[in-house]
Order: C-alpha cells, then structure tokens, then sequence
C-alpha cells in the first residue's frame, strides 16, 4: 500500500517546524501546546459558534 507523503505524523511535523521557524516561535508553539492552550481555545472558539466538533 503507497503511503500518502501529503499526511504525516506529528512528531515530523515538530521536526520540520523545529528546522524552519524562528527558535522563539517555535518555542511558543510547543510551550502553548503541552499547556493545552491550543486546545482550550479551540474549543471555547466552536462554543462561541454554537458548533460542536
């Protein structure tokens, strides 16, 4: 079965984000998501919607 290049998983796409972003950015992104706040806001965002996932 070919494996689709387009979808990988998330440790890679920490590994391309780490090469490619800017060390403080790439900082923030990973302080802010083992915080939950990706998630946390993600889900007050649909609340406010009226839309659950």
């Amino acid at each position: 079965m070919a494996r689709d290049t387009w979808f990988e998983t998330v440790a890679v796409a920490q590994q391309r984000a780490k090469k490619r972003l800017p060390k403080s950015a790439y900082s923030s992104l990973i302080s802010a998501s083992e915080k939950g706040v990706s998630v946390s806001d993600n889900v007050e965002s649909f609340a406010e919607l009226g839309f659950a996932p």
